[in-house]
């Protein structure tokens, strides 16, 4: 029998919003240099001005009121602030990876201050008030899981969304927040198992999608490392909003599953294991990779996490 843990599987609803249509223009805007007095186009994101862009994200799932905003401009394609000032979360209520945590925390703070960032590692959910969410320019969901933020607390993380922020999440940031649709739809997809046993930490080749991304176009074709490999409640391969950078190469890891296809295999549609979206005024990079302790002693994975991290924290109207 398929050796899967079973997980989270959760209904997820889209709604369309009055941010399209700004995303749009602005992206097409900044294709073309016009991005607005004073502010320079980011080569990263101009190599993926085409991106679709999401405005999915009902926060009455929550239980609360849909929170009003209006995209400023210029609030996607610009160029991003040295240093990004970076949130770096590491809560976790209901998966525990403390072999992450021991390695990563440490390990990617020190790479991305490396690179000239100024990073604030903390699981303090009081850090998030509209004030508090103010001092930074990218919030790092780092291997987070469960639920932990308070209805205010929620209404604040969407405000920075809107206000142009970056939103990164490593591995288990994908079964955080499980209450919030905003947070839902902001991921992109909702953790729904991995392998277990024997097939829970195995060798598997990765698909490099976006071969001219400077996100990921350094890394070779295929990837192949260790880690634990994420399927989700819904195929990301079918959510048009995301754009994958890297896919799980199925075939190499079936032999670990008699049974092979079956649940949590997509087959001809593609598995992906990270991507990014333009989410209301905001952008996201997410990664499900990341279990293991080892893999933050990767440059390869190291750099490509901060090179997402960096995407996403673009900044919507400020200049160095």
């Amino acid at each position: 029998m398929r050796a899967f843990a079973k997980g989270i599987v959760l209904k997820t609803t889209v709604r369309a919003l009055a941010c399209a249509a700004a995303l749009a223009m602005t992206a097409a805007l900044c294709a073309v240099g016009a991005c607005g007095e004073g502010l320079a186009v980011n080569p990263v994101a101009a190599a993926d001005a085409a991106l679709p862009v999401s405005d999915a994200g009902d926060s009455r799932k929550d239980g609360l009121a849909d929170a009003a905003y209006t995209c400023g401009p210029a609030s996607v394609l610009v160029a991003p602030r040295r240093p990004l000032r970076i949130l770096f979360f590491t809560k976790e209520t209901l998966f525990f990876h403390t072999g992450a945590h021991a390695s990563g925390d440490v390990a990617l703070s020190q790479y991305l201050r490396a690179r000239g960032h100024d990073v604030t590692v903390s699981a303090n959910t009081a850090l998030f008030t509209d004030d508090g969410l103010a001092a930074f320019d990218v919030i790092l969901f780092f291997v987070t899981s469960g639920n932990f933020l308070t209805d205010p607390q929620r209404l604040a993380f969407q405000g920075f969304v809107h206000a142009g922020k970056g939103v990164a999440g490593v591995h288990a940031a994908s079964a955080t927040e499980l209450d919030s649709q905003f947070f839902r739809d902001l991921i992109g997809a909702t953790f729904a198992g991995h392998g277990s046993g024997d097939a829970g930490i195995i060798p598997a080749r990765l698909i490099v999608n976006a071969k001219d991304s400077p996100l990921v176009s350094f890394l070779p074709d295929p990837w192949e490392r260790v880690d634990e490999w994420y399927y989700y409640s819904a195929n990301p391969a079918k959510n048009a909003a995301l754009s994958p950078l890297l896919s799980l190469d199925e075939s190499s890891i079936a032999q670990y599953f008699p049974d092979y296809p079956d649940a949590g295999f997509y087959g001809a549609a593609g598995h992906p294991m990270s991507w990014t979206q333009l989410f209301q005024c905001g952008r996201m990079f997410y990664t499900a990779l990341g279990h293991t302790a080892a893999s933050y002693s990767e440059e390869l994975f190291l750099r490509s996490i901060s090179n997402g991290i960096e995407w996403a924290g673009a900044p919507a109207s400020e200049q160095p």
